[in-house]
């Protein structure tokens, strides 16, 4: 017995959803096998009329299987591979603005407890990093997931307005925090956040940012998540095959809720736009370094 009440998208609709949209943005990046040879093969074949063009069922452009290999061949390649040059003026605009946003907004509420969270938690301050605009040091992750919290702090950092997401708390929290552990240079920090960019801001507008909405899911906790493992595949120099696990641990972690509408305080919120994403994200990444498979 079924009602008339149409059912709520589920987690598994969203998801499923957003494998075909990111399938469609990014599969045509390549050419599958023997693609080529099928199109002429078809080009013989009867031209269906128009209303069998608008009954039939439509499938994304691009191959979806091709999405893990193409993303990840992306992010491992940045460091070396050809950039667009206006690409990296803005990345470096977008750092800029980070930083001015952390030294802004360091001894707002939500940034204090950002950093009394990370210090509490720090148990390998020696082996860490600086969170950004203090002096105060924490361990890797726990950095990372300061400098995003204080970086949101009043909200003043930077917005993709076609994603709902703001990329900067956690791409460049990661990025910087990474980059004074490892010894890396400006220049991976600068390729490593374009890279973060990119996934931060195309993730959401593939799976569908009413998608999200109608699954439950926070689009400006997903965006994060994935732009801050990408920037820490980077950063670190994984291979296309380690990004792709990173990716997938990347998926498992990706989390936030429309419940911070009803925070009050900037606090709830902080989290979801920012810290949670930029721990995630690079915990992904630590994790397949350490051997997560």
């Amino acid at each position: 017995m079924t009602s008339g009440k149409k059912r709520a998208p589920s987690r598994r609709d969203a998801l499923g959803v957003g494998a075909l949209g990111l399938g469609a943005m990014l599969g045509g990046c390549v050419t599958p096998p023997g693609h080529g040879a099928a199109e002429a093969q078809d080009a013989t074949s009867p031209t269906p009329s128009a209303s069998q063009q608008a009954d039939a069922p439509r499938k994304p452009r691009g191959d979806g299987r091709l999405l893990t290999p193409t993303i990840s061949a992306y992010i491992a390649n940045i460091r070396t591979a050809p950039v667009n040059p206006e690409f990296l003026e803005l990345g470096k605009r977008h750092i800029l603005d980070t930083l001015a946003a952390a030294v802004s907004c360091k001894d707002l509420e939500p940034a204090m407890l950002g950093r009394k969270y990370a210090l509490a938690k720090s148990r390998d301050s020696n082996n860490g990093a600086t969170m950004l605009a203090t002096k105060e040091r924490a361990g890797l992750v726990d950095a990372a997931y300061g400098s995003a919290m204080i970086v949101h702090g009043s909200e003043i950092n930077d917005f993709i307005p076609s994603a709902f997401v703001q990329p900067g708390p956690a791409v460049v929290g990661v990025a910087f925090a990474l980059a004074e552990n490892r010894g890396l240079s400006g220049n991976d920090v600068l390729r490593a956040c374009v890279a973060g960019y990119e996934l931060c801001g195309r993730v959401p507008k593939a799976l569908g940012v009413q998608t999200l909405y109608d699954s439950g899911l926070a689009n400006h906790g997903i965006g994060p998540c994935f732009g801050a493992a990408a920037t820490a595949a980077s950063m670190i120099g994984l291979p296309a095959e380690k990004v792709a696990l990173v990716m997938s641990y990347a998926c498992q972690q990706a989390s936030g809720s429309w419940q911070w509408l009803l925070d009050n305080d900037h606090v709830e919120k902080t989290f979801v736009f920012a810290g949670v994403g930029a721990r995630n994200g690079i915990e992904a990444a630590l994790m397949v370094e350490a051997g997560y498979t």
